[in-house]
């Protein structure tokens, strides 16, 4: 019985230990960060079978006070050094100054009602490949309800990385094509 009570002080040892052993295996060597890294996957592993998410939470908050602590220890050894004056650098690419206004609606029609209106297709016909022709249930439309903005979250994301708004009628024809599949199935 005694011993179980300091299950979650040696955890909170582990974790801070943890975090220290990370942080000198930055500039010593891997493995001593690795093993690191490894303490504190079992730690928290420890806690969590002793304590469930109680154990597991103080531990992590251990942590990110272990971790704090040496942020500030690397501050205060660190040298000041006087700011330096950087050159402002301009929001637009370099050579294009020219954008137009054409094409940065055309990025926002794209990005924002296109994406939410491919988004919705597509969650519709998960939900609707889901109810397999019945009524909606309360299972269908809460994954709709969940799906719709992830679905949405990742295309928008998707289209941003393309190079210009030809291209990010790419991911949207995708994800049109991909909900008339499920439309097919269901």
């Amino acid at each position: 019985m005694a011993g179980e009570a300091l299950v979650l002080p040696l955890g909170w040892a582990l974790a801070a230990l943890a975090l220290g052993l990370v942080r000198l295996g930055w500039s010593i060597s891997r493995g001593i960060a690795l093993t690191g890294w490894a303490i504190g996957t079992a730690t928290v592993a420890m806690l969590g079978a002793h304590s469930g998410v109680w154990g597991i939470a103080t531990g992590f908050v251990v942590g990110i006070v272990a971790a704090l602590a040496l942020v500030l220890h690397a501050a205060a050894r660190s040298a000041h050094r006087a700011p330096r004056r950087e050159l402002r650098k301009s929001a637009l690419p370099a050579g294009r100054e020219d954008i137009s206004l054409a094409r940065r609606l055309a990025v926002f029609v794209l990005v924002v009602p296109g994406a939410f209106c491919a988004a919705l297709w597509l969650a519709y016909a998960s939900q609707a490949l889901l109810r397999g022709g019945g009524p909606p249930s309360a299972d269908s439309v809460a994954f709709t309800l969940f799906v719709a903005p992830v679905i949405w979250a990742l295309l928008i994301v998707w289209q941003m990385l393309e190079p210009g708004p030809v291209r990010m009628l790419r991911p949207l024809a995708l994800t049109v094509a991909a909900g008339l599949a499920l439309w097919s199935l269901a």
